[in-house]
């Protein structure tokens, strides 16, 4: 028979409390866990994208007169031979 003890209120309570605090705890897991997945997941193309980005810069430098034909064409093709 439960009795209206202040100490039996404390106890559910507490209890309450553990449980939420507890389900917060798996659901953050549970994210990171995904975050971790995806990121794990993603394609390591960074040195394509880098080389790409070194592609438009030199063809800029080249279009504003910056470069001769030569310097371009050896630029050019030192990025294409480092692929």
């Amino acid at each position: 028979m439960m009795h209206n003890r202040p100490g039996h209120m404390r106890f559910m309570g507490g209890m309450g409390i553990n449980l939420i605090i507890s389900i917060l705890i798996a659901v953050i897991v549970i994210l990171l866990l995904v975050k971790l997945i995806q990121y794990l997941g993603q394609p390591k193309n960074t040195h394509k994208t880098s080389t790409t980005n070194a592609k438009r810069i030199l063809d800029e430098r080249f279009a504003r007169g910056e470069i001769d034909v030569e310097e371009y064409n050896m630029r050019r093709q030192h990025l294409d031979d480092n692929k």
